[in-house]
């Protein structure tokens, strides 16, 4: 196995792999590793999944199709496409094309043999820590506020800011009924949206504006809530003017 296009100390996980024939031709098949472990076993019958029970998930995770090489014009085209599509391109050595079982046989082994260079690579890679939002309970669940936090990352800005609406009344609401539990939880979720919030949106000064239970309270996470919407469509005239009554509510001095 020579690779040709690639670093054999760092496969891609995908190459083209040819052999030449005694009257000079080329063969070409294509190796795929999978960047997932697939338990094919599940996807077979009992009566199939028992042969295998020897197979290991390395064996069963990279394949060669064609499973026998076909004719190919040249080298040049290989490499070609070797650089085009960022592939591995590699010379696996002389086959017959006549001998079919020999030819396969060949093929599997330079699979083999290339699954466990990538295999190698992918073993120094460095470990990544899993994210906020792949946070498991302990029963091994993902707990409520990752797969939330999940979903605020999909979401586009005007549907944070509409999620941020629907919660700040829902915080407004505990506020008002005294119920400090529901108040914490709001508070937290509120504090997990404004992760994908830019600063403008100025999420500490309406938190504070919401837990204030007088009608002062209400009516400035009014205004913070609308000025977002300003802010959001590029407003800034109408942003401006919203800061201004702002800032006279809460009785600072305006600063454009």
């Amino acid at each position: 196995m020579r690779f040709e296009y690639g670093d054999p100390d760092r496969p891609r996980g995908h190459a083209i792999l040819y052999f030449q024939t005694a009257d000079g031709r080329y063969l070409a098949t294509y190796l795929v590793v999978l960047p997932v472990d697939v338990d094919f076993t599940r996807y077979m019958p009992p009566y199939l999944s028992a042969h295998l029970g020897g197979a290991s998930a390395l064996d069963l995770s990279c394949f060669a199709f064609p499973p026998m090489p076909e004719v190919v014009p040249h080298q040049e085209v290989l490499l070609q496409t070797a650089q085009q599509r960022n592939d591995d391109l590699i010379f696996g050595g002389d086959i017959s094309p006549s001998d079919t079982m020999s030819a396969v046989a060949r093929v599997a082994e330079v699979v083999q043999a290339y699954a466990r260079a990538y295999q190698r690579w992918r073993e120094q890679w460095p470990t990544v820590a899993p994210p906020a939002e792949a946070s498991l309970t302990p029963e091994g669940k993902p707990s409520e506020e990752g797969v939330q936090e999940v979903l605020y990352g999909f979401m586009e800005e005007r549907e944070r800011l509409a999620e941020l609406a629907r919660l700040v009344g829902k915080m407004r609401f505990a506020v008002e009924g005294r119920d400090m539990k529901g108040v914490q939880e709001a508070e937290a979720e509120v504090k997990t949206l404004a992760k994908y919030l830019a600063q403008r949106y100025a999420i500490d000064r309406l938190l504070e504006a919401v837990k204030d239970p007088s009608p002062r309270g209400a009516r400035l996470a009014q205004l913070y809530l609308e000025r977002g919407w300003k802010l959001a469509e590029q407003d800034w005239e109408g942003a401006k003017a919203l800061e201004e009554r702002i800032s006279a509510a809460e009785g600072r001095p305006f600063t454009p």
